[in-house]
């Protein structure tokens, strides 16, 4: 169960980091605010606090309309992304080794 846990955080994040860095202007408050935030809760979930911290940020910055700085949020999401994302990874590996010793 845990395992599917995370492989679920990898399968969706890599969906939700996408589309908050590849929206549009005309959908960007509804799916970056959205996308972010559920996004900022798993994250923290999984005790990835730059990523969630980020991501709050984000969320934070578009609720103010403020479209300059959620760019600048969303390009740091990109960043921390394959960090957070091999660090899930890494229990996930620990996790099965785990279980089959």
């Amino acid at each position: 169960e845990e395992r599917q846990l995370l492989d679920q955080f990898i399968t969706d994040g890599e969906a939700l980091v996408g589309e908050i860095v590849d929206v549009n202007d005309d959908r960007w408050t509804e799916t970056v605010g959205q996308q972010a935030h559920k996004l900022s809760g798993t994250a923290a979930t999984f005790g990835l606090g730059s990523l969630h911290d980020v991501l709050v940020e984000l969320v934070i910055a578009v609720n103010a309309g403020d479209f300059s700085r959620a760019r600048s949020h969303a390009g740091r999401v990109a960043t921390l992304w394959p960090t957070s994302r091999n660090a899930v990874r890494s229990v996930v590996r620990d996790l099965c080794q785990h279980q089959n010793a």
